[in-house]
């Protein structure tokens, strides 16, 4: 009795979920519809790009491409990799991953010798690209993976919550893992030389690479998110409302401002995040955090911030992308890419813009720059 009474209660509390999440989705979808959006000047463009090619592979491109020895992997939804000449933007090679490993692999690429990496929400798997035979598949996180990467021979990964490990990567025996928790949280470690940073629930760990023995901690404050430059952590609170900088060996806070920012990029002098709620993009100095300039962004939030030798291009959720000025924040080049696959990436001279409809622009901005 006392089983069957289990199973009734379990059972109502799953209809009370569904419940409660049909009513919150019905509320964010009327909010949406209500929001008013203010009317935006037609905007003639300072600037012309150079559209060099338009190439289509036939379906979205889930995850960032890849560039390597002047070669780009793209993944595309339908489970094509997609090998694309850098010099001519033609596809040297298309390859067809097998049906029982087809999956949305949104989750990265990486390029390691003559293998690729692929992540999907819950699985890794590799492939020999010379005989397109695949050396790994795995699922390596119950709800989701978070990130991968490899460096000197090592597959790292963090997946469900706190916890990062690490795989030979000629063999994919465990190597070390550090686990604070396997629920709720999420993480997304670091490389630097020959350490491996790991932002923890309070504490910045730092571990060697290559054996897992901790080399040293100190306390810190800021979402999982953070990035690594020149030696120091740029890190966000969104719940506090402000962005570090921190010496990645001692944890001392070397500025810190009020913002409610996106993840910041790093840009030698400068430092550009959108203010995810002021519908912003902000400049200011990488040395002592002074404000540059910022601009307002009408009507949707701001993805995506790539900078150039001269520009600040990124692309707003509506998927219109645009150009800035990177030293004045004046707009100089708009375009539409609607869709929620569209990334943008820069590499030397060649800035690249994929859309929901399978398609890579490419842009030569070499005479821009």
């Amino acid at each position: 009795m006392n089983q069957r009474n289990s199973r009734v209660k379990n059972y109502h509390i799953i209809i009370l979920f569904v419940i409660l999440f049909i009513i919150f989705q019905t509320i964010a979808i009327r909010r949406e519809k209500s929001i008013e959006l203010v009317p935006e000047e037609e905007f003639i463009n300072e600037i012309e790009l150079n559209l060099v090619k338009e190439l289509n592979i036939g379906s979205p491109i889930v995850s960032n491409p890849a560039i390597q020895d002047e070669e780009m992997y793209v993944i595309s939804k339908d489970s094509k990799i997609f090998i694309i000449d850098m010099k001519t933007y033609e596809i040297l090679r298309e390859i067809s991953l097998p049906k029982d490993v087809k999956r949305e692999y949104n989750k990265g690429i990486a390029i390691y010798k003559n293998y690729i990496v692929l992540g999907s929400s819950n699985h890794i798997i590799v492939i020999n690209l010379d005989n397109e035979s695949i050396v790994y598949n795995k699922r390596v996180a119950k709800y989701s993976l978070k990130k991968f990467l490899i460096s000197e021979g090592i597959l790292y990964y963090s997946s469900d919550g706190m916890a990062v490990y690490a795989l030979d990567f000629n063999t994919f025996n465990l190597l070390w893992k550090y686990v604070e928790s396997t629920e709720h949280a999420s993480n997304y470690p670091l490389i630097v030389e020959d350490k491996l940073y790991f932002n923890g629930y309070d504490d910045m760990v730092i571990f060697n690479k290559y054996n897992g023995d901790k080399v040293h901690s100190f306390k810190v404050d800021i979402s999982p998110d953070f990035i690594i430059d020149d030696g120091y952590i740029y890190g966000r609170n969104t719940v506090a409302k402000y962005l570090n900088k921190i010496n990645k060996n001692t944890g001392e806070v070397v500025w810190q401002i009020s913002e409610r920012p996106s993840v910041p990029v790093v840009d030698n002098e400068y430092i550009f995040y959108s203010n995810l709620y002021e519908k912003k993009v902000v400049a200011i100095q990488n040395k002592n955090a002074e404000k540059l300039w910022d601009i307002e962004i009408l009507n949707y939030p701001v993805f995506n911030l790539v900078p150039s030798a001269k520009y600040l291009f990124f692309r707003r959720q509506d998927g219109k992308v645009m150009a800035l000025d990177k030293r004045t924040g004046e707009k100089l080049w708009e375009k539409m890419y609607k869709g929620k696959y569209a990334n943008l990436l820069v590499f030397n001279d060649v800035f690249i813009i994929t859309d929901e409809n399978g398609t890579i622009h490419f842009y030569d901005i070499s005479q821009d720059e």
